[in-house]
């Protein structure tokens, strides 16, 4: 049953992931739509409207003297049928109608705008004449009809004389049509409207492979080998700071919690624990991140630090109301002691070390000694370290940052971090001996019943980090 529910789950991502690349390309979609419809408007127009006439004839075979000989004439009438339909655009009855029955112009034309049917079960033929003269298909039809019959009744006259053995006869003559049967643009609108659709579709799906957008689970599994942790759904609370984790459990929070209980599988031997938040590029939600984690984990009852790593650009302080001129540049340039530089926050059990002032070398900083040092002291004094560092791939901060902790989470922004990036930030980190922990996919949309799924029946941690 767990593994029917996580098959599920993942045929979704797949599903979510393939709506998003429609989503994300649906100009591509409406263009090839609409460059076909007007294409089948334009070849339309340019086609000759074609009107159809028709004319019906009743074909009888021997006489109706008694219900016997009256059913053999219908069977052979039904078999003649098919060579009389034959017979329509022969040359004998073309030139017949041409010479007998007022039909003027191209034998060969006449011939080609000729066409007939019948229905196997009746003793009806039908004779169509098509052109782009409403009335000239019905004289065309009428004329064929009549040649036909006189032609049949010659065939079938025995060479000793008599009656003919089987008739032609018209019963109801054609009449010029009131609509067109060709060029049918209601319907070639229609078909060309759903080809460039499923041909939009089709190269939207490609586009979206080509932009190599990550969306979903699915596609961080394909690229990279790291466990995603948890998936954040979209939520404007987020971006405004931290979670209130105490008021209630929002979709949201339950995914920060999810993350939570994943870390407690990673290390499980180490009682104090240090981890640090990047992404690949900026802007895809690795400070959201490192905050809603660090509360998350002292909701739980654990001590946390939230380490502002990124002197580059640095968020936290702003994030958790604290003061951001005072932190951890001031410890590694000497001015002042650690413990005199932490900050508490509104969250009980959370305290923050602002990045300090920004300094004109970042990374020789994180490379120091001195950094060593603060990461082992704060890991003394609390139970999670969470370090907030810059993105991987415009700096090398991370990746210097990634050998001060136990472990690095990327975090990977749905329909906006991009394959590439992902794979080479992954690299990066590892090629200096750090672990990739885990992934957290944030700004995703439909969550909740992934969550409720999840927890209802496979447990917290994902298959790939249970002990």
């Amino acid at each position: 049953m767990i593994n029917d529910d996580r098959d599920t789950v993942f045929e979704k991502e797949q599903l979510r992931s393939f709506l998003g690349g429609v989503r994300d390309n649906w100009f591509i979609v409406v263009s090839a739509s609409l460059a076909a419809g007007v294409l089948a408007l334009g070849v339309s127009a340019l086609q000759t409207p074609l009107y159809a006439a028709t004319a019906t004839m009743y074909v009888t075979s021997g006489d109706d003297s008694d219900v016997q000989a009256a059913y053999q004439g219908s069977l052979a009438s039904q078999q003649r049928i098919a060579s009389y339909a034959h017979l329509a655009s022969s040359d004998a009855v073309v030139s017949r109608a041409l010479t007998s029955h007022g039909l003027s112009g191209d034998a060969g034309v006449i011939r080609d705008s000729i066409s007939t049917s019948w229905d196997p079960e009746t003793v009806l033929l039908n004779v169509t004449a098509q052109s782009a003269d409403p009335g000239e298909a019905a004289v065309i039809a009428n004329g064929i009809a009549q040649s036909l019959s006189g032609y049949v009744s010659e065939l079938e006259t025995p060479a000793a004389g008599g009656e003919p053995l089987a008739k032609a006869s018209v019963v109801t003559p054609a009449s010029a049509p009131d609509s067109q049967v060709s060029p049918k643009v209601a319907r070639n609108l229609g078909i060309a409207l759903a080809l460039g659709c499923a041909l939009g579709l089709l190269v939207a799906m490609f586009a979206s492979r080509l932009t190599l957008r990550l969306r979903s689970e699915a596609d961080v599994s394909e690229v990279a080998a790291a466990a995603v942790l948890s998936v954040v759904p979209r939520d404007p609370e987020i971006e405004r700071g931290i979670l209130d984790f105490s008021s209630g459990s929002s979709s949201a929070s339950e995914a920060y919690r999810r993350l939570r209980t994943n870390l407690e599988f990673v290390d499980v031997d180490k009682a104090n624990r240090r981890f640090s938040v990047t992404s690949a590029m900026e802007r895809e939600g690795k400070t959201t991140t490192s905050v809603n984690l660090a509360a998350s984990l002292a909701e739980a009852g654990k001590s946390v630090i939230v380490v502002d790593a990124d002197l580059r650009r640095p968020m936290v302080a702003t994030r958790v109301g604290a003061n951001p001129t005072v932190g951890l540049t001031d410890y590694l340039s000497g001015k002042a002691g650690l413990r005199d530089l932490l900050q508490s926050t509104s969250v009980c059990g959370l305290d923050v070390l602002a990045s300090g002032k920004i300094p004109p070398n970042p990374a020789e900083l994180l490379a120091s000694a001195r950094a060593q040092e603060a990461m082992d002291l704060l890991s003394e004094i609390y139970d999670y370290v969470i370090v907030d560092t810059p993105p991987v791939l415009p700096v090398t901060d991370a990746v210097v940052a990634s050998r001060l902790v136990d472990g690095v989470i990327v975090v990977v922004r749905s329909g906006k971090s991009k394959r590439p990036a992902f794979m080479s930030a992954v690299e990066q980190i590892t090629a200096v001996n750090s672990r990739v922990i885990g992934v957290v996919l944030t700004d995703a949309s439909g969550r909740g019943d992934y969550y409720a799924r999840s927890y209802s029946s496979s447990g917290d941690a994902p298959q790939s980090l249970r002990p």
